[in-house]
């Protein structure tokens, strides 16, 4: 997951709340007495002036920018002085603009007194409270409340189907309850609303109102919302903290370790940054390793004649073997280089780029594939936007390619005045996706490599396969009259694919795609016994085990099914196919104890639905995700027993999803409901 706007709240009093600390901006989709909003004493404060009469309302629904998210956690910190007359909470799904709340649905959690039983937001601007039970709380449940206590909230929306939403409250001064105090899920059985689902992206934010006519200050302390689809970053630092005569500890990812330097001892932390001084070297972050990487850092380019920095990938401990990708500014040019066994540092590609004295620069680097790595880069200033393509690539197979996992750093080199080089920040993250293919290349026995440079693999379904039966025609993965389970690139427990192919005979035609399969890779006795010399190193054993999404046109359904020590259809929904139509599968794999999938499928001519099989694996034999390097592999599934070429693949997509709620918070599984007072979900529809 990442965070996708926050707010500490820390900068000048001001009347509204302005700027946050991320960048973003606080907007109000609807409120009254919009001048209650105040920073002040660094906490975002509201207060309302009300007329004595309990039935008026003065707060507001605030939204943090015009970013959007789907699967969302929002969390915020609220000082309440009188609970009894006021209430805050966290929104999320807000499909509207800035001004503009009338006929937007989305989600909110609140806790604090409610004006009584029934009352509910009504998205008609300006924002009031409405009694009517036609609308009202979803699920709520009771909550004590201290005066002038503050009161931490997390809450989560995910799912599309059937949405689910969870909230926890506690004061601060307490730990954070290890359960969620409040779920529900939005069936579309509640008493109030119907048809109202809420799906897909929306702005998210936080809620404030009082009443009773009495000044009841809500200070906001911090907000943070998060997509919770969104990769987490392996490590980052932004370099704030004390000047310090190394660099010291990264925001995550460990110590940074000063490697294969000219001079030790003349890299520190100078005003916030991280610097290089006279010096030139390696600088390697923690002890993790990755082998398919997305780096990205910045750092200010002083003098062209001499400054010199880069990303370094997939490195021995000792800096002895590397990938970099470098901003060489005397030079007046990009460059990808590995330092291989000799050692021996090349340049592996290059492109003219021309730096300008005193200005920042952004640098990202792409790392991926096993067999034949491909190397990519770009760069630009950080006042432009980044390139949307990458400015140079290069795929790496001349046997010195690094294949294994390395460690992952920065390069800088000056060698004119101390402090040329500031680096200001640096992420790696797992790319997204995972891995990538569109099978356009040569006509080519078997499948061979994407142009990720990861290598296809196969389990036979019919023994003995011929391995004829798996190409590459005319630009797609076919399948030639046999069947089949086709594993691509790394490892993920937490997954989602993609695939896309035509069903030309409904009768014997199949597809699917498969996830935590515990297939391993290369020579191995209880292997069949192939035709091809080379075969070994791109064959699998037990790839049939694990997680698959299967589009069955014969019964005709979409089934989720587990295959392993005990094999059985979790879940399964009647769905009707047309020949000679393309249609596309996503499946998703999500947590550990108890996994939650989902899967959808459509005409590749129909809009993408919502997701149509949706269940938990609890029954004591689910499939947790392996760490190990053979564990956890995904891939396709493809079997027709009727004329060569049926199947044909032309697009597969595996993206990591981080951090979603285990089965037993999943959207599609029942989920207890408590009836409630203080604490409350709403759907607004």
């Amino acid at each position: 997951m990442s965070t996708l706007a926050s707010d500490d709240f820390t900068r000048d009093d001001s009347i509204f709340w302005g700027t946050s600390s991320s960048g973003f901006v606080w907007q109000f989709a609807a409120a009254n007495f919009i001048d209650n909003f105040y920073i002040e004493n660094d906490t975002g404060i509201f207060y309302g002036l009300g007329d004595g009469n309990s039935q008026i309302l003065n707060g507001g629904l605030l939204l943090l920018g015009n970013v959007t998210s789907g699967d969302t956690e929002v969390y915020t910190e609220c000082y309440m002085a009188r609970p009894d007359v006021s209430f805050f909470g966290c929104a999320a799904r807000f499909g509207g603009t800035s001004e503009d709340s009338s006929s937007q649905n989305f989600y909110y959690a609140r806790v604090g007194t409610p004006v009584n039983q029934f009352h509910t937001f009504v998205n008609t601007p300006p924002l009031v409270w409405f009694e009517n039970d036609s609308y009202g709380p979803t699920a709520d449940i009771d909550f004590v409340l201290t005066a002038g206590h503050t009161y931490a909230m997390r809450f989560r929306v995910t799912g599309d189907t059937n949405p689910l939403l969870q909230v926890k409250v506690w004061d601060v001064l307490d730990s954070e309850p290890g359960s969620w105090t409040l779920e529900w899920t939005d069936d579309n059985t509640s008493p109030y609303i119907t048809n109202a689902r809420i799906t897909g992206a929306g702005r998210f934010g936080l809620i404030a109102c009082q009443y009773d006519g009495a000044r009841a200050d809500l200070a906001f302390s911090t907000f943070t919302a998060t997509d919770l689809n969104a990769a987490t970053p392996l490590a980052n630092d932004d370099f704030t903290r004390t000047n310090a005569s190394d660099w010291g500890t990264a925001v995550s990812g460990g110590d940074w370790a000063e490697t294969a330097t000219s001079a030790t001892g003349n890299w520190t932390i100078t005003s916030n940054a991280g610097r290089i001084n006279g010096d030139n070297g390696i600088f390697l972050l923690g002890s993790g390793t990755a082998g398919t990487v997305d780096l990205t850092t910045q750092s200010v380019i002083v003098d062209p004649d001499n400054d010199i920095f880069g990303l370094i990938a997939r490195s021995a401990s000792d800096a002895s073997t590397y990938y970099a990708a470098k901003l060489n500014a005397p030079e007046s040019k990009l460059t990808l280089v590995r330092a291989d066994i000799s050692p021996f540092i090349g340049e592996l590609a290059t492109l003219d780029f021309v730096a300008t004295a005193d200005t920042i620069y952004k640098l990202r680097f792409l790392v991926t594939g096993r067999i034949k790595p491909r190397l990519r880069a770009k760069v630009w200033a950080s006042t432009d936007t980044e390139p949307a393509d990458w400015m140079l690539s290069y795929s790496d197979n001349d046997g010195l390619q690094l294949e294994s996992d390395g460690q992952y750093g920065l390069f800088g080199e000056e060698d004119g005045t101390t402090g040329h080089l500031k680096f200001t920040s640096f992420s790696v993250a797992r790319p997204t996706p995972l891995a990538q293919e569109d099978f356009t290349r040569a006509d080519h026995v078997p499948w061979g490599f994407s142009a990720e440079g990861d290598e296809w693999g196969f389990n036979s379904v019919d023994a003995p396969i011929i391995v004829p039966n798996w190409t590459i025609t005319s630009n797609a993965g076919q399948v030639n009259g046999t069947g089949g389970y086709y594993l691509l690139g790394g490892v993920a427990g937490d997954v989602e694919l993609f695939t896309e192919s035509p069903l030309v005979n409904l009768s014997v035609d199949l597809f699917g795609l498969l996830a935590r399969t515990e297939a391993q890779r290369g020579p191995d006795s209880s292997f069949r016994n192939f035709t091809l010399i080379d075969q070994a190193k791109w064959t699998y054993k037990d790839a049939n085990y694990g997680y698959q999404a299967i589009v069955d046109p014969s019964v005709p359904e979409l089934r989720i099914y587990r295959q392993g020590d005990t094999s059985v259809t979790l879940a399964s929904t009647d769905f009707t196919y047309i020949e000679n139509t393309i249609y596309r599968l996503r499946f998703r794999v999500i947590g550990d104890a108890e996994p939650f999938l989902q899967a959808k499928v459509w005409a590749a001519t129909d809009v993408e639905p919502a997701w149509m099989v949706e269940v938990v694996d609890n029954d004591g034999n689910q499939l947790s995700p392996a760490n190990d390097y053979y564990g956890s592999r995904f891939g396709i599934i493809g079997q027709e027993n009727g004329d060569p070429g049926h199947l044909h693949f032309t697009s597969f997509i595996a993206s990591t999803v981080s951090d979603e709620p285990d089965g037993d918070e999943g959207g599609g599984g029942s989920t207890s409901l408590a009836s409630i007072g203080n604490g409350r979900f709403a759907r607004i529809a």
